[in-house]
């Protein structure tokens, strides 16, 4: 997410990940994917940095995770509905590879949720 101001200026954040593209007209327009239009304070530059500082955190965060050997992964699962089983009847279960379970895989842990 990034953080934009409204022309009236108020605060919000921003899915960047769904951001087309970004217009000056002489005010800085941001259409999103399914054509949501935002007009905001920040000129298109600083649209573009905050979007490039954003998916630069993203890479930094998934390398810093993959280079320590004390972070975890842990498998999570969708659940569709109100009412949706969570005793995992339903649950196609994890993804090959992952044991589906948070911690050392000994089998001390309980089942990540």
């Amino acid at each position: 997410m990034i953080e934009l101001t409204r022309i009236n200026g108020g605060r919000f954040s921003l899915n960047a990940e769904l951001i087309e593209r970004v217009d000056e007209t002489p005010d800085t327009v941001i259409t999103l994917v399914e054509g949501a239009k935002y007009v905001v304070t920040e000129s298109v530059g600083e649209v573009i940095e905050l979007v490039r500082l954003y998916r630069a955190t993203v890479i930094a965060m998934a390398q810093e995770i993959r280079a320590d050997p004390d972070i975890r992964a842990v498998h999570l699962r969708l659940l569709h509905g109100e009412g949706a089983p969570v005793d995992g009847t339903d649950d196609p279960g994890p993804p090959a590879g992952c044991s589906g379970r948070s911690g050392s895989g000994d089998g001390s842990e309980e089942p990540a949720t």
